[in-house]
Parts: C-alpha cells; sequence; structure tokens
C-alpha cells in the first residue's frame, strides 16, 4: 500500500471516530431528554444553570463544524478558521464542563472555603495554560491537501503543543478525583452508603482515560491520527458532566419526596422511587439516605445544597 493510500485510510479511520462521537451526543440526548427536562428546565436561571446549558449545547454546535472540517472542504482556505472556531469551542465547552464537576466535588467536601480557593486557583491556572496552548499551537498547524483527491481538511504538520491541553486536562481530573475518592472513603468508614461519590469516580476516571488516551495518540501515532478521539473526549466531558448533575438533582428530588413522606407519617424507606439511570430501585433509596447523612456531616442543609446544584 502506498504512503498516500495509507495516509488515506488513517483520515478516513478519523472521520469514523468523529462520526461515533456525534451518534453519542444524539443519543444521549435523546436517551436523557425527560430527565433534562424534568430536572434541568424547570430550576430558575442561575450561574449552575448558565453553566449546564453552556457545557450540554456547545458540543451541538462544536461536533457538526468538526465533522464538516474533516469531510467537505475540497480547499485548504477554509480549514484554518474551521479549526480555530472548533479548537476554541471545544476549550470553552471543557471548561464549563470542568466548572460543573468543580462545583460538585465543592459540595461533597460541604463547601469547605479551602477546597473552593483551592480548586478555583487550579482551575484558573489550568485555563491560562489551554488558551495559551490553543493560540501559539493553532499558527503552527500546517495543511495541505488531502491524498488520493479525497475531501476535508488535512494536517499534514500537527503541532505537538496540543497534547498540554490534554496534558492539563488530565491534572485537574485527577486532582477532582482523588478529592472525590477521599470523601467516598470517609463515608464508608462511618457507613456503607457511599453511592454518592460513585458516579463521580466512575465518570471522572472515564474523562481522565480519555484524556490519557489523547496524549498518547498525539504523541506515539502517526500525524493523521493527532484528531482521532479528540470529538470523542469533547462529547463526553459533555454527557458525565450533564449527567453528574442530573443524578445529583435526581438524589435531592428523591430526598425532598422521602422527607415530605416522612413528615405524613411515611417511613421513609418504604418510599416509591422511580429507578435511575445506571441505579436499581433498592439503590435509590440508599442514595437518598447518603444525601440525607452528607447534609448532616457537613451541616449543610438540603436547601442550601439545592440552591447550588
Amino acid at each position: 500500500m502506498s504512503d498516500a493510500a495509507t495516509i488515506a485510510l488513517h483520515l478516513q479511520m478519523v472521520k469514523y471516530f468523529k462520526i461515533s462521537g456525534m451518534a453519542i451526543l444524539a443519543y444521549d440526548y435523546c436517551l436523557n431528554f425527560d430527565m433534562e427536562r424534568s430536572l434541568a428546565w424547570s430550576k430558575p436561571w442561575g450561574f449552575v444553570r448558565i453553566l449546564f446549558v453552556l457545557a450540554r449545547y456547545i458540543p451541538f454546535i462544536e461536533v457538526p463544524i468538526d465533522l464538516y472540517f474533516s469531510f467537505v472542504p475540497k480547499s485548504v482556505t477554509n480549514c484554518q478558521p474551521l479549526y480555530e472556531a472548533v479548537s476554541w469551542l471545544n476549550i470553552i465547552g471543557t471548561i464549563t464542563a470542568e466548572a460543573l464537576l468543580l462545583i460538585r466535588t465543592w459540595v461533597l467536601w460541604g463547601k469547605n472555603r479551602a477546597v473552593l480557593v483551592g480548586l478555583i486557583a487550579l482551575a484558573i491556572a489550568c485555563i491560562a495554560g489551554s488558551w495559551a496552548v490553543g493560540a501559539v499551537a493553532s499558527k503552527l498547524v500546517k495543511y495541505v491537501p488531502p491524498p488520493l483527491s479525497t475531501a476535508g481538511c488535512y494536517q499534514s504538520d500537527s503541532s505537538p503543543l496540543y497534547v498540554w491541553n490534554y496534558v492539563i486536562l488530565a491534572v485537574f481530573e485527577l486532582v477532582n478525583l482523588l478529592l472525590t475518592i477521599y470523601q467516598a472513603i470517609r463515608r464508608v468508614r462511618h457507613s456503607r452508603n457511599y453511592m454518592i461519590s460513585r458516579d463521580g469516580i466512575l465518570y471522572i476516571s472515564c474523562i481522565l482515560v480519555m484524556a490519557v488516551m489523547n496524549i498518547i495518540v498525539i504523541t506515539a501515532l502517526p500525524t493523521e491520527y493527532s484528531q482521532l478521539i479528540d470529538t470523542l473526549q469533547a462529547v463526553m466531558n459533555s454527557v458525565l458532566a450533564s449527567r453528574l448533575i442530573f443524578n445529583m438533582r435526581r438524589i435531592m428530588r428523591d430526598q425532598q419526596i422521602g422527607v415530605s413522606r416522612v413528615s405524613s407519617g411515611w417511613p421513609l424507606y418504604g418510599v416509591e422511587m422511580p429507578p435511575m439511570s445506571f441505579l436499581n430501585g433498592s439503590e435509590v433509596g440508599v442514595r437518598t439516605s447518603s444525601l440525607c447523612e452528607l447534609n448532616s456531616t457537613t451541616g449543610r442543609g438540603t436547601p442550601a445544597l439545592d440552591s447550588i446544584m
């Protein structure tokens, strides 16, 4: 197989991965539409809802532009503006998704001020680094017509500086993961009801693994593979951050239902609750009691928690 044919085959594989990212985004939206309508749209507008809307819907703008970048252009003239648009939308979407994770971690720590200050300082440093990398690296990318007269933009010389965006993301995810694991261990010591942290550990681990995979792809594979899973990374950041918010709000709503039933003479563990995604019915009751314990151990009531999430 000639070099041109090999490069064309690699670029086609990248296109398949980008299409899979769009498919996952659309499928997740359809799957969770009712949950989003009941748990997000009904909330009053505030800082967290603005972050949620940006993190949730920016990929619906970014991914189509990315697909257009990969499939349509037959001239290199439009490639750089399209790539810069995708890159900056990716950075903004990642920042808003990570901000949601930051707030959730802060809530799990009982709204500890030192944790908040530390996370904000780390986030500012990460944002500054990502913007600096994007501003410099986008000017170093070179485009040539794709091999075998295929359509789409082909980066013959992709800047290796982009790997630092994923290193920065991995560091931020690792800090959030360690803080979440610590809170889960603390709850295990006092109770077996640690389900409130399980989703966070699972989802943050997924984002961290994908960031590490992007680092490996950029540094170890040929240039034409450099964008192999960047679309999947952006989509999963949005999907998983949104699901964390859905699950937290679902738990708070179920707790409020349980409290109202208790005040009416109904036992808490007799409350019939609708099943949550990824959970069976028994775990919903466990998670409800977990949030009660979280609020009691941090000294924060449910109204304060609900006002943030």
